[in-house]
């Protein structure tokens, strides 16, 4: 006998479950295009989102949830910058200050981390 197992899903933009509908490990697809994620409940009860980054100028909403999920990234192209949300708020990855408001990657890889990625003239490059 065959049966079909399928994930609670939504194609509703933005739409998260709530971690009280799943259970621990439970995933729930969102496969709208504009919003789609992988999401989780751990055994703490905390909603996890593995999935693509959110692209748009305003933090993603957290509709259907109230928070949003500890790692989650946003990048954010009204300020061109890469943000983690560390539980409590978005944090961007590179730090900025009253002086630095635009990223500008490096053109070599010196001063780099060993393992870092750069684009070299338009190659990805791994510093050694």
């Amino acid at each position: 006998m065959t049966f079909q197992v399928q994930d609670n899903r939504s194609e509703t933009l933005n739409q998260r479950p709530l971690p009280s509908s799943l259970l621990n490990g439970q995933t729930a697809i969102n496969y709208n295009n504009d919003s789609p994620g992988l999401f989780f409940r751990t055994s703490t009860g905390a909603l996890v989102k593995a999935g693509p980054v959110a692209i748009s100028a305003t933090a993603p909403t957290t509709a259907g949830w109230t928070s949003y999920s500890t790692g989650e990234m946003w990048l954010d192209t009204a300020t061109n910058g890469l943000k983690i949300w560390d539980g409590t708020q978005w944090v961007g990855v590179v730090s900025t200050s009253a002086a630095a408001t635009t990223f500008i990657p490096p053109t070599s890889s010196t001063g780099l981390p060993s393992g870092a990625v750069w684009n070299n003239a338009g190659t990805l490059s791994i510093v050694s």
